[in-house]
């Protein structure tokens, strides 16, 4: 029943094609920009935190410890996902989903909560549906491409890295989906 409702939506747009086989989506970029304007930051909550010695890799470290260690699921999002993605430099401050109470995991780590320029970007999550496609690189997780664009608009002005993550990550993807499609 979901599956014949999302299908109908998508149909209703003009961003599925259906077919003997069955449906695909044809336009894919529509569809996410359409979905980042309804992303609603407010329903998952960003926290901003000081590290304890100001060193973000120290304090992603003791992150991935605490995490592991209680079997919480996290990824870096946002500009952080974007960064390594990308093959960036990383940011400044870390972008960071986690399924679970991040006042208390904030607590065990030492983090102190601040309302301006902070080390640790925190945002606590309650769907696990965010980690679906998530990467590694290098010691840190990933959330897909798709999550990191949606989670950018947490940030005053992301477009600049939602256009890179769409031409170098999600297109190409897009374009050989398109091609088998079509064969």
């Amino acid at each position: 029943g979901m599956i014949t409702r999302v299908r109908k939506l998508l149909a209703g747009e003009g961003w599925v094609h259906t077919g003997p086989e069955g449906f695909a989506l044809i336009q894919p970029q529509a569809l996410l920009s359409d979905w980042t304007e309804q992303v609603d930051v407010q329903r998952n909550p960003l926290y901003r935190y000081h590290t304890p010695t100001n060193d973000i890799r120290a304090a992603l470290a003791a992150l991935t410890e605490v995490c592991n260690r209680q079997n919480i699921p996290w990824a870096l999002t946002g500009p952080s996902a974007a960064a390594r993605l990308l093959q960036q430099p990383a940011p400044r401050s870390e972008m960071v989903r986690i399924q679970g109470d991040v006042s208390a995991i904030a607590q065990v780590l030492g983090l102190r909560p601040s309302d301006e320029e902070s080390e640790l970007l925190l945002i606590e999550t309650r769907d696990a549906g965010v980690f679906i496609g998530k990467t590694q690189s290098g010691p840190w997780p990933l959330v897909s491409p798709i999550q990191a664009v949606l989670d950018l608009q947490y940030l005053p002005q992301p477009a600049p890295l939602v256009n890179a993550l769409i031409e170098n990550h999600l297109m190409p993807r897009w374009t050989r989906c398109k091609e088998q499609f079509q064969t």
